[in-house]
């Protein structure tokens, strides 16, 4: 009888009935979609690694703060979506604001600080109504080219992580070297991680693309190439070929394989080295004077404005499809509760800077559970309380942390947000056509999705009005490119202030 009674808790709250599913659907699709988005926690921890920040600490807090803000979309707007590091939002803090901002000591430092003043002003933007006023002005086109500059610049981060791409002085780019050398006894010498790297891209890919009996695999292509990876990773890790690799500084072999010799315990590990920007272990400069030291700076601000605007396209964009995907509207159209999710994922957003990772956005593999009949914030609980289980169970995934395995991975998830949005831009506008075009190089070719989408957008804007087209551009438009051309010229005299 008590068992009966919190389950009819649990259909009356999560309103289950009224949305055509019912409890095992939820836990279920909850289930499909951890199974799903649970690479991105180590994923984000090896980018966010390569700011000078602890692995496993990154990990750790990555998902503590995607199990808080799913949860709590869960129980405020009552959606199946989940909320995680968005895989854009980790790249631009750790290649552009982190890379190419800050340059100094403390630079991951100054980049969390960075990432929590804007992830204020995005708090108290979302809680107001210009969020969703905002997003709705901008043409479907330009969040379309926006995404694509986004998935284009993982795939680009992908190949250059795994060797498959490397810098030339002659041609600037090339492919890598699969075959480092043949030796005196003309035994072959490969590179493990750029070659495992480069089947693994051909194996998810193929997977995704695969259907059995007409079910398609391509919701299960990630698990199953992290899987068939991490058995090929230790096969080659364990076996006698000759593989290529390097002596670390403290003595160890690292082949760019599965690190067998990791310390990690079965317990959260390297918190205290990130959380409140590193400070709770202590730090040669007291926090109060870095914090200081760090406003003073004309970049800080430049980074702010930058992340903010990052922020706003990607988080807003993917929550909107998502929310579309799930088709639960009221008599007015309007999507549901789209406020209280919306205040959801910006208080993700508002404490992942303090706590030590990169913003949360709406996960685009809450979409899996969705397919499968999941409508209610049941769901991302299930998938929530997954989560934060992951961060006792860090040893299991440190060995698909390997470069070889996490670079397949992000190349095909920002391959599949550049298809989603490529297949959605009005290609018959040449405006648009070379807007994309400009935004897409720019993009590759200055390693910065800010510089990429700002140009873009200045080259659109100046055509539409040089071909008396300007009632086509709503003021929005009109002002996020005057900040994007701000934005340019604030980081060119920077850069000569140095």
């Amino acid at each position: 009888m008590k068992k009966n009674k919190i389950k009819d808790a649990f259909i009356l709250f999560f309103r289950i009935n009224e949305r055509n599913s019912n409890i095992k659907r939820e836990i279920i699709g909850g289930l499909l979609t951890f199974i799903c988005m649970c690479y991105i926690l180590p994923v984000n921890a090896t980018i966010l690694s390569s700011m000078g920040m602890n692995q496993n600490g990154v990990f750790a807090i990555t998902a503590i703060v995607a199990s808080i803000s799913t949860i709590m979309m869960g129980l405020l707007a009552n959606y199946p979506i989940v909320l995680s590091s968005g895989m854009g939002l980790n790249a631009y803090l750790a290649y552009t604001i982190c890379g190419q901002i800050f340059n100094d000591s403390y630079r991951w430092q100054k980049s969390l600080i960075v990432l929590t003043f804007s992830g204020l002003l995005f708090f108290i933007f979302s809680i107001t109504p210009l969020r969703q006023k905002i997003l709705k002005s901008i043409s479907n086109d330009i969040k379309s080219i926006i995404s694509a500059c986004l998935g284009i610049f993982l795939c680009f981060v992908a190949l250059k992580n795994s060797g498959i791409i490397v810098s030339d002085n002659g041609t600037f780019l090339k492919f890598g070297q699969l075959i480092k050398e043949i030796n005196n006894n003309g035994v072959l010498i490969i590179d493990p991680t750029s070659l495992i790297s480069l089947f693994g891209i051909i194996l998810i890919i193929s997977i995704a693309f695969l259907k059995i009996k007409n079910f398609s695999l391509k919701n299960l292509s990630i698990p199953i190439t992290i899987l068939i990876l991490t058995i090929l990773s230790i096969i080659c890790a364990y076996s006698n070929l000759n593989i290529y690799g390097k002596t670390l500084s403290d003595g160890s072999y690292n082949n760019g394989l599965i690190n067998f010799k990791d310390s990690s315990i079965w317990l959260p590990s390297g918190i205290k080295d990130v959380v409140f920007f590193g400070y709770l272990n202590n730090q040669s400069i007291p926090f109060s004077n870095l914090l200081v030291e760090t406003l003073k700076e004309p970049r800080t601000y430049i980074a702010i404005f930058g992340l903010f605007i990052v922020n706003i396209f990607d988080t807003t964009s993917t929550l909107f499809s998502v929310t579309s995907e799930i088709n639960i509207n009221n008599d007015t159209t309007e999507i549901l509760n789209l406020k209280r999710a919306m205040f959801a994922d910006s208080f993700g957003c508002l404490i992942s800077g303090p706590l030590g990772t990169s913003s949360v956005t709406t996960l685009a593999e809450s979409t899996i559970g969705v397919s499968y009949g999941a409508r209610t914030g049941l769901s991302s609980i299930i998938t929530g309380l997954l989560i934060l289980a992951c961060v006792f169970l860090y040893p299991i995934f440190n060995y698909i942390t390997a470069s070889c395995i996490t670079a397949p991975i992000l190349f095909f998830v920002g391959l599949t947000i550049f298809n989603n949005s490529f297949q959605k831009i009005n290609f018959k506008d040449i405006i648009l056509s070379f807007s994309f075009s400009i935004s897409i190089i720019f993009t590759l070719l200055t390693y910065s999705i800010t510089k990429g989408v700002g140009l873009g957008l200045i080259f659109y804007t100046i055509m539409m009005l040089i071909n008396s087209r300007k009632k086509e551009l709503n003021i929005t438009t009109t002002i996020i490119t005057i900040l994007f051309l701000i934005n340019l010229l604030l980081e060119e005299i920077l850069t000569h202030l140095k």
